[in-house]
C-alpha cells in the first residue's frame, strides 16, 4: 500500500489545503483505491496536498484529537481550494488557499 506525504509549496499549481482553526490538534485521512495515509495539522496549522492525492481521492475525513471524524468529503474537484476545520467542528471550502490569519 502506498502513502502520501503532504506537501506545502508556495506556487502549486492546484491543491487542496487544509487549515486548523481548532485549539486540538487534527488527522486528516486520506483513502483512494490503493492506499490510506494520516496526516496531523496541529492547532492553527495549514497544510497542502498536491492534485495527485486530491484529485485521486474517494475520502477525506478529518479527526478530532479522540478520533471522532468532524468532517468527511467523499471526492474533491481537482481545483485549488482550502478546507477549514473551524473551533466548532464545522468545515468549510473556501476557493483558492485561505491561510489563517496572522
Amino acid at each position: 500500500m502506498r502513502s502520501y506525504q503532504p506537501f506545502l509549496e508556495p506556487e502549486q499549481e492546484e491543491a487542496l489545503y487544509i487549515r486548523n482553526d481548532r485549539a486540538h490538534e487534527i488527522t486528516v485521512r486520506i483513502v483512494d483505491a490503493s492506499m490510506e495515509s494520516n496526516t496531523d495539522i496541529p492547532p492553527g496549522g495549514f497544510q497542502g496536498f498536491n492534485e495527485g492525492i486530491f484529485c485521486e481521492a474517494t475520502l477525506i475525513e478529518a479527526q478530532d484529537e479522540n478520533g471522532r471524524v468532524l468532517a468527511r468529503v467523499n471526492s474533491v474537484a481537482c481545483t485549488t481550494q482550502t478546507w477549514i476545520i473551524a473551533e466548532d467542528g464545522t468545515a468549510t471550502f473556501v476557493p483558492g488557499r485561505a491561510e489563517p490569519p496572522k
